[in-house]
């Protein structure tokens, strides 16, 4: 283990050398993880995260006790199940701000204008490692709650409950949490009196015991992977129970019962392939399977929950099963029952956020979850933008919802895309695919659409209120949790929402909580007499539910949905392509005065550890038509200096002929970001531009090219500097600064002086945010860097060579270090055209950044650059200073 953990992670080793850095763990602890500087006795800010498991990560905020916020990280990265660490590898010793939810968090705290430093408490859903081993061995004791500056661990399972119960509403209430493993529990149950929670069971989760890992395992053996519970579910209505499955998952009492993950012979000749045909047998164990884990959870219920109780909560991932739910329901026919649509793991981030905020300000007024709908939203011009970008035909009806009603009645599938995001697995009109719940084939129809098996059943959103006309045991159920029997009269009128065995998962829909979702759904009722639309989440298959604008945008395309309902347009379909000449006399006498950043490509010749295009991996290089079309939009806004941004643009095949067709638009000013290894090998590019950004990356050949990964790239970056500098070209020579170049930055200057280089840049690399994890190993410590960064730009200065910084705070610079491109203050100069959007302006863009409170009276905050925000959400802000007026 050891072996491994020095291959994992070598930073360990350099720190033991005295290298320079934050070496990842941080050779200094992150400000946000001390305590809180005069923090109130009753903390206002509460930010919960959902980090120690392995799966379903997410960040939720809480503001004086209510929820502003929660986004669960795999809709952001785009990675389902998204965990650390990631599947298939080991991870040894990483720091706890390492598994950080970073884009959850970013996206909560920026909208609040907030950064981590300004979190008074900030819960994390279980009990670091090392203290997990000091409590297992004693069960009959409940795991505790351990807080240590500003971090309070909840734990795993007492996350969970809180998670339903605290957001329930209820004052009173029995508690069930059920899941796969935490800590050491698989199962516990907690009484809920007067606002405390104790727990008053717990099933132990050993090696190869736990309820979650029991249908986990067979949900494997069916051939659905590990998340196919639902599938597994589903397939349960379609089999009859056969062979007892009680040896492998039943409960009697504490003492009498089997918990098994391990299956003997008779199980494993059921064993299918993955994308083979069902045959009965795996129908039959599917349902097996089903009726064993709910005589488990009932029996385990029936020990501790007497019948008709006030209130009875359940969570956990085992909590999404929808059948049991409603099984429980029946059995004990709770006065009032509550399941917290992210009862997955996801959810603990909201339940270790409320539980801090019960046990920290106790008697405070209690949050209620009455709708999902708590993630990001986009504006109008936002989607309108995004739209644009697409090339798609849309429009903006009068009445958006009438119209996809129309749609809707008329057969057609729809895509809806309203308001905030759903947290949870669950579409619940915010990120939904809506169909005609009437059609015999509308099922088949949107399973094929989301490539599914044909077999899986769908759920209807209903309006509030006619529940009981439509379904028996009818009840408000908000959060598609549980399955209810269709009424017999009824089961005709609305076959795509049937299941085998005569039920539905509903979705309660009220005009309060959903106002535009209740209004399409009342639009359908009036034009067909059905008070319901069939409803699924919208994303393709093995990917999260869409998250902005441009994903549903692709995924709906992609899918073939026959319409986009998104925001207050309606989207129909691609535009004809209809290429257009481009008018280079016209462009050329647009006015000018702004600057264009153009990227083409993210292919390189070099392997810098530190570039930012590594977060763009595996896009697609711009075509050629696609290039001179965002040169004329540049020129159309008034842009008439272009920057061609890294990767290498030089090894895009055309470069030569779009620089040409941009002087023809009337660019006056080209400039090229390149290793400068082209121009050494040839001058074809040369007469094309007036200027080059070149990357140097050390003084010498050894420090470059083991920065850069390819021997011999030094030497051939001088010869590129030479010809560009013999040309007349203007030059600037940027230096990233980085721990494998911080003790040798003072050589750089002399090397350009002896080059005849008229300027050089010294540059902060930002973390690269990667779709797992954030690269950061090459960083230095900033305020290392600023240090060492003042000491080489005196010697620089000294010989005569202009001296800028990129990405640096100013606070950390000498004065006459603190003037140049980033802080001229002007950034809707400048507009970007990447390979994943537009930016026209990045005034915006920069001012919607969290200001840290250590710059928030700083007279440089409006001109400070603030591109190393990424490196403040590693390490916060207590290496930034104020500088005060005057």
């Amino acid at each position: 283990m050891l072996a491994d953990a020095a291959v994992e992670r070598p930073q360990w080793l350099t720190r033991l050398t005295g290298a320079p850095g934050p070496a990842v763990p941080a050779a200094f602890p992150p400000s946000y993880l001390l305590a809180k500087p005069d923090a109130a006795k009753r903390p206002r800010y509460i930010l919960g995260l959902a980090i120690n498991t392995l799966q379903e990560h997410a960040a939720v905020l809480l503001k004086d006790g209510v929820v502003v916020g929660a986004i669960e990280e795999e809709k952001l990265a785009r990675v389902r199940h998204y965990g650390w660490p990631a599947p298939g590898t080991h991870r040894y010793g990483f720091s706890l701000e390492q598994s950080f939810p970073r884009r959850a968090i970013r996206a909560l705290l920026s909208k609040e204008g907030l950064t981590l430093d300004d979190m008074d408490l900030i819960a994390i859903n279980g009990l670091p490692y090392r203290y997990v081993m000091s409590y297992a061995r004693t069960p009959g004791r409940p795991m505790p709650v351990i807080r240590t500056g500003r971090l309070m661990f909840i734990p795993h399972h007492l996350s969970h409950a809180a998670s339903a119960f605290r957001a329930s509403g209820m004052k009173n209430a029995f508690v069930l949490t059920v899941d796969g493993r935490g800590e050491r529990q698989t199962a516990a149950v907690f009484r809920a009196k007067n606002g405390k929670l104790t727990q008053e069971y717990e099933l132990l989760s050993l090696v190869r015991r736990s309820i979650g890992g029991v249908y986990e395992s067979a949900t494997r053996l069916l051939g659905f992977g590990s998340h196919g519970q639902g599938i597994v579910m589903a397939l349960a209505s379609t089999g009859k129970p056969g062979p007892a499955f009680e040896r492998f998952l039943s409960w009697k009492n504490h003492k009498k019962m089997s918990i098994n993950e391990e299956f003997t012979s008779d199980i494993e000749v059921c064993r299918r392939p993955p994308d083979t045909d069902l045959k009965p047998q795996h129908r039959d164990l599917a349902a097996s399977l089903q009726k064993s884990l709910e005589d488990t959870i009932l029996g385990i219920l029936d020990k501790f929950v007497p019948s008709r109780p006030e209130g009875l909560c359940i969570a956990g991932g085992v909590a999404l099963n929808c059948r049991m739910n409603q099984l429980i329901r029946e059995r004990f026919k709770p006065k009032r029952m509550f399941v917290q649509p992210a009862a997955n793991d996801a959810g603990t981030a909201l339940g270790a956020a409320l539980e801090a905020h019960a046990l920290t300000t106790p008697g405070a007024p209690a949050w209620t979850m009455g709708n999902a709908a708590l993630g990001p939203d986009f504006t109008d011009a936002e989607i309108a933008a995004a739209l644009d970008a697409a090339g798609v035909r849309y429009h903006r009806p009068k009445d958006v919802c009438r119209d996809a009603a129309k749609l809707l009645a008329d057969g057609k599938i729809v895509a809806w895309f309203q308001g905030r995001l759903e947290f949870g697995p669950r579409a619940l009109g915010s990120r939904s695919l809506l169909a005609d719940p009437r059609r015999a084939d509308t099922k088949d129809r949107v399973n094929s659409l989301k490539s599914r098996h044909p077999w899986r059943p769908f759920g209807p959103s209903i309006l509030a209120g006619y529940e009981s006309q439509w379904f028996s045991s009818a009840f408000d159920s908000r959060f598609m949790l549980f399955t209810v029997p269709v009424r017999a009269d009824k089961q005709k009128l609305i076959p795509a929402v049937l299941h085998d065995d005569g039920t539905t998962r509903p979705q309660s829909v009220h005009a309060s909580e959903n106002p535009l979702y209740h209004r399409l759904i009342t639009c359908f009722e009036t034009l067909t007499g059905v008070p319901m639309v069939l409803n699924t989440s919208f994303n393709r298959k093995d990917e999260p539910i869409v998250c902005t604008p441009a994903e549903a945008i692709e995924a709906s395309l992609s899918m073939g949905a026959d319409a986009l309902a998104i925001g207050p347009f309606l989207a129909t379909g691609k535009k004809p392509v209809k290429p257009s000449p481009v008018d280079g006399a016209r462009l050329r006498s647009r006015k000018g005065g702004r600057r264009l950043s153009l990227r083409l490509t993210v292919d390189c010749e070099l392997q810098c550890p530190h570039c930012t295009i590594a977060d763009l991996r595996g896009l697609p290089p711009r075509s050629f038509e696609s290039a001179l079309e965002a040169l004329a939009a540049g020129r159309r806004a008034a842009c008439d200096e272009l920057v061609i941004m890294r990767g290498e643009p030089c090894s895009w095949p055309r470069l030569p002929e779009l620089l040409a067709a941009a002087r023809s638009m009337g660019y006056t000013f080209l400039q090229l970001q390149t290793d400068a290894r082209s121009f050494a090998r040839s001058q074809v590019l040369l007469p094309l531009v007036d200027a080059a950004e070149v990357v140097l990356l050390g003084p010498d050949a050894g420090t470059h090219d083991a920065l850069s990964g390819v021997p011999g790239s030094f030497r051939e970056a001088l010869m590129g500097i030479k010809v560009l500098l013999g040309a007349s070209k203007e030059v600037l020579v940027t230096v990233p600064v980085q721990r494998g170049n911080l003790s040798r930055l003072d050589a750089v200057a002399p090397l350009l002086a002896k080059l005849g280089a008229p300027r050089v840049q010294f540059n902060f690399p930002r973390p690269v945010q990667l779709a797992r994890d954030a690269a950061f190993s090459q960083l230095a410590r900033l305020s290392d860097a600023a240090l060492a960064v003042n000491g080489a730009a005196q010697k620089a200065a000294a010989l005569g060579l202009s001296v800028t910084t990129e990405g640096f705070p100013l606070c950390l610079l000498s004065s006459d270090l603190r003037l140049g491109a980033e802080t001229s203050g002007d950034w809707d100069r400048f507009r970007s055209d990447d390979l994943t959007g537009v930016h026209d302006g990045m005034g915006a863009q920069i001012s919607s950044r969290p200001t840290p409170p250590a710059c928030r009276s700083c007279s440089l905050k409006d001109s400070c650059p603030r591109t190393w925000s990424l490196y403040l959400e590693m390490f916060g802000s207590s290496e930034l200073k104020e500088v005060s007026h005057g």
